[in-house]
């Protein structure tokens, strides 16, 4: 938790859906409550826009100063990590545009598709990693229950695989009939998801 002293020049506060503003010592409103807080341990004082485009950092004496600005959202460059099969672009589109944030709803999901298919090793390895992955991108997930995932991730040795890889393992699954829509939506945008994450590691 941020700690600041009495009465700084600015102060953190939240809108209705959660996310994050600044205020003056007066209540005056500086910026806007757009802003969605970092979850990295340790840099719990940046702050993103919604499509990822601003980065801004909050200090209790200037505000909110911007980072970074990108032209393009996160996933613009998520896209380019693998070969992804036009095919399959609606499940990642769909994802997106429905703001999806993945967690331990969709860790359900990815273990029944694993009981009702007949997985490969490397397969099953994949599905740990998606495990972890899910628990770590949870909303609920708390910074010391992060620190101890993340190490287990970049570990891991489906890690080793690139991008390309990893997909290769997902779209026999994929390209089954014994998946319903929603889990194939679901296990392919946690492949997209994961994949951008390992790239940045």
């Amino acid at each position: 938790m941020l700690q600041y002293k009495d009465n700084p020049p600015y102060s953190l506060f939240q809108g209705p859906d959660s996310k994050w503003g600044t205020k003056d010592k007066d209540g005056k409103v500086h910026n806007k409550p757009i802003y969605i807080q970092s979850t990295k341990p340790g840099k719990e004082n940046f702050f993103h826009d919604e499509a990822g485009l601003e980065i801004v950092e909050f200090d209790e004496n200037e505000g909110m100063e911007l980072v970074a600005w990108w032209s393009e959202p996160w996933y613009e460059m998520a896209w380019i990590v693998a070969d992804y099969p036009e095919r399959f672009n609606h499940y990642i589109v769909n994802n997106i545009n429905g703001l999806r944030k993945l967690g331990l709803d969709d860790q359900n999901i990815i273990n029944q598709i694993a009981i009702k298919t007949d997985l490969s090793e490397k397969q099953k390895s994949l599905f740990d990693l998606f495990n972890l992955f899910l628990e770590m991108e949870d909303e609920n997930t708390d910074d010391k229950k992060f620190d101890m995932i993340e190490p287990f991730i970049l570990s891991h040795s489906m890690k080793s695989l690139n991008c390309n890889e990893r997909m290769e393992l997902i779209i026999p699954i994929i390209e089954t009939k014994d998946l319903i829509e929603e889990e194939k939506s679901t296990l392919w945008y946690t492949l997209f998801k994961l994949n951008d994450y390992l790239s940045c590691q």
